[in-house]
């Protein structure tokens, strides 16, 4: 849980991204599950979900994936799901995030 205004970090669990490796962010609301920031191939990218609620909010850290949540708000609260692929195996992880 985290307080309206605080940043919020997501983390990977990385030390350091490698190349091949590629990482996906995913926000899930009551309607759909939408890829937020991934970075593939070394290229970082961040996008907003339809209603606008991350407009100008995210921030992904190209060394870990990790996922900062800048400013929250109650919007941001709700289910954040990482996806990692790698040579070393797929990893899986989910977040629920609650903002008071």
């Amino acid at each position: 849980a985290a307080t309206k205004g605080d940043d919020v970090c997501l983390l990977t669990g990385l030390t350091e991204i490698q190349k091949d490796d590629e990482i996906q962010w995913l926000f899930r609301d009551t309607e759909q599950e939408t890829v937020i920031a991934k970075i593939k191939e070394g290229i970082k990218r961040t996008r907003d979900v339809p209603n606008g609620i991350f407009k100008d909010s995210l921030e992904l850290e190209s060394q870990t994936g990790n996922l900062i949540i800048r400013n929250s708000g109650l919007q941001h609260s709700g289910c954040y799901k990482l996806k990692i692929r790698s040579s070393k195996g797929d990893t899986n992880k989910t977040y629920f995030v609650t903002i008071r």
